[in-house]
């Protein structure tokens, strides 16, 4: 290639080339020995990865290192949107939720079709070299990660049950229908001489399979099916069975129907012999999967929307739920009649018994289900108002459709600055950390006849009177 190039008084750029020798994923030491190719001024070592049109290559193609660069760049813009949002302020869901999709989402998906290398579930014949399962519940985990804070969510809130109430598709279905639809896509290509290339012509065998030919072949199937679609689509026909096979073709599996789990949760329940009001499922859990779960929060402030998130999952700062995530001292409400859950607060507490009169006249009902989904901005508003969360209370007092009740909230107890905590503890008072990372300050002799408990506050800043003390 030199002399040629000499001949046509064209230059090699050596400093554009690299060099990468490949090597099983099960072989963990380099056998290369640093062997370069023999060129004019090529001086570069040899690499142990690549970035190739955005997408890092490493020798052994696990794209390990690929995931580790999405991660931290999904995290980066998910640090400027927490700059300027929080789970009562800014911008309200729907925003978020679009900014997750347009800004967030696409650092995933880029370019999947060459690294995510993975057949769909259920398909027998083994893929060679296919991507690691690790890596796939390392970008799940990230995309719940994400939903937590487009939703407001409470700790740890199940990553399909935030894809349900957001109505976004979980990371492998996404990863998968992209990569089919990037290769599905080059059968349509104008030029084709670089398939032979890259798969072979079939004139003979290889002992490993190559995996890109099995997931082609899938996406031939796709492109085949979507060409039956239209021509489906194409015939006019009242029978309801033929449009219900239309609508089979392309159905999500985990959208007809309930959640999978729901059924072997009320069933565990139930052989637990537990009482039928205590086996209730949450209202998010008890419904069907769609787009109807995402409407209920259309119109919300953010404030609105993470109390009604919260209320709709269950995870939310009560005595119950803090009782189970060992952040509180007991689960039962102050009425002492049954545990402090948000159907106990909306429907049974006696203490709330003259607040819910408001609700009451405002809405002419008190069906739980019903003030969870179609009255939820009215449900969130009263519960902003009148739960004990001290996550809410920076809004709690901007309600104007109810009127406020202090006895509805305990009183807080005093914090103070971790920084320099060991130094101004007072003889007879004790530092008592929780597991949120707020440091209280218990006294022995204190002014509230409550039993103190921990609350969840915001995660993205600090609660007022919790700010690190400027020096004067």
């Amino acid at each position: 290639m030199l002399p040629i190039a000499k001949e046509l008084f064209i230059s090699f750029g050596s400093h554009k080339y690299h060099v990468m020798h490949m090597r099983l994923p099960s072989v963990r030491q380099t056998t290369h020995n640093e062997v370069r190719p023999v060129i004019k001024d090529f001086v570069e070592k040899v690499q142990e990865k690549m970035t190739i049109l955005g997408v890092i290559v490493d020798s052994q193609m696990t794209f390990d290192l690929h995931v580790t660069e999405i991660t931290r760049k999904c995290r980066q813009r998910l640090g400027y949107m927490k700059r300027i949002s929080g789970s009562t302020r800014g911008p309200d869901m729907y925003a978020i939720r679009q900014y997750y999709l347009a800004l967030i989402r696409p650092v995933i998906t880029y370019a999947c079709g060459a690294w995510f290398i993975k057949q769909r579930e259920g398909v027998s014949t083994r893929l060679n070299f296919g991507l690691n399962k690790k890596l796939i519940g390392r970008l799940q985990s990230l995309q719940s990660e994400c939903l937590r804070f487009v939703s407001g969510a409470f700790g740890c809130v199940a990553g399909t049950l935030l894809e349900k109430e957001l109505f976004i598709e979980n990371m492998w279905s996404i990863l998968y229908s992209q990569a089919t639809l990037q290769r599905s896509m080059s059968f349509t290509s104008h030029d084709s001489r670089w398939r032979s290339l890259s798969c072979g012509d079939g004139s003979s065998k290889a002992r490993i399979e190559n995996p890109i030919i099995p997931l082609e072949k899938e996406a031939g199937e796709m492109l085949k099916g979507a060409v039956e679609y239209q021509m489906l689509l194409a015939q006019d026909s009242d029978d309801p069975s033929h449009v219900q096979a239309m609508a089979d073709r392309f159905a999500d599996r985990k959208g007809r129907g309930k959640i999978g789990y729901i059924a072997g949760r009320e069933a565990t329940q139930l052989a637990a012999g537990k009482y039928p009001s205590r086996s209730r499922l949450p209202v998010a859990l008890d419904e069907r999967w769609g787009k109807q779960s995402l409407g209920y929060y259309k119109g919300l402030t953010r404030a609105q929307s993470t109390m009604l998130f919260q209320c709709r999952t269950e995870f939310i700062g009560l005595k119950y739920h803090l009782f189970r995530i060992k952040l509180g001292d007991a689960p039962h409400c102050r009425c002492n009649k049954s545990r402090e859950t948000p159907f106990h607060l909306f429907v049974e507490c006696s203490d709330l018994a003259s607040n819910r009169k408001h609700l009451f006249r405002e809405l002419q009902h008190n069906n739980f289900s019903t003030l969870l989904t179609v009255d939820g901005r009215v449900a969130a508003e009263w519960a902003i108002r009148y739960f004990d969360i001290e996550q809410f209370d920076n809004v709690r007092k901007k309600s104007s459709i109810f009127p406020f009740d202090p006895s509805c909230i305990s009183p807080r107890e005093e914090r103070i600055s971790t920084s320099n905590s060991l130094q101004s503890t007072l003889p007879g008072q004790t530092m008592v950390s929780f597991a949120n990372g707020i440091t209280l300050l218990d006294t022995t002799q204190g002014t509230s006849t409550s039993p103190r408990r921990a609350v969840p506050v915001s995660f993205d800043r600090a609660p007022t009177g919790f700010e690190t003390r400027q020096p004067q």
